[in-house]
């Protein structure tokens, strides 16, 4: 089987876009992403790559990023809490390395949690289920905390949204991925720049450039 290379960086990208999209030729390509003549193109470039890797690592179960820790500490009458600012999925459950005890995703998420608790009031002590308030962005438990619950400590451990900014940075997939994906990326560009930026359209270019994608990956020698 043949080795999967990730080699391409951001730098690689935005020369390979602005190229196709003949915004500089190939023999005047970046070294970095200033440049006061072509800054709004090279902006737009990294924009739309950013994106791509997005949707890119949403559709083909790719983590892009890096993990982080944090710590919920119970307080009494309170059941929400504060998340860091660069979480963007929560692997649960949290634990409590004290006392042994977890906290587990709300079966359903915060809409069943609201639905199946009509007097919240009435759901005090340790909590064992949890979910994201999507209107206050804090983590809310599925009971409120006693005196007894009080400064019980929970691990938390989750990632975190990794944009790709600087030069050097490598896209998270393989070279023929990256491939298939400069024509997109170049359309979005090009879109972007006339302001007719049409997300159905550039969904459906991406589904397809991945489609193709995978198949000449999987023949990975004759």
């Amino acid at each position: 089987m043949g080795v999967i290379t990730l080699s391409k960086t951001f730098l690689n990208g935005v020369n390979d876009v602005l190229t196709r999209a003949s915004i500089i030729t190939s023999s005047g390509t970046l070294s970095s992403f200033t440049d006061s003549g072509k800054q709004v193109f090279v902006d737009i470039a990294k924009q739309i790559w950013n994106e791509t890797v997005d949707h890119v690592c949403y559709m083909m179960g790719i983590r892009v990023g890096e993990s982080g820790s944090g710590t919920i500490t119970l307080v009494t009458d309170t059941r929400e809490y504060s998340l860091p600012a660069d979480l963007v999925q929560i692997r649960w459950p949290l634990v409590d390395q004290t006392n042994g005890n977890y906290i587990r995703e709300y079966p359903g998420g915060y809409e069943a949690m609201r639905s199946q608790q009509p007097i919240p009031a009435n759901n005090t002590g340790l909590p064992y289920w949890a979910a994201i308030n999507p209107t206050t962005g804090m983590l809310r438990m599925d009971r409120s905390p006693t005196s007894s619950e009080n400064g019980n400590a929970y691990d938390l451990l989750y990632d975190t949204d990794l944009v790709m900014s600087l030069i050097t940075d490598t896209f998270p997939f393989s070279d023929a991925t990256y491939r298939a994906l400069v024509p997109v990326v170049t359309t979005g560009f090009e879109n972007k720049k006339r302001n007719d930026f049409d997300p159905v359209e550039y969904r459906r270019e991406l589904a397809r450039a991945l489609a193709y994608s995978n198949k000449n990956e999987r023949r990975t020698h004759w």
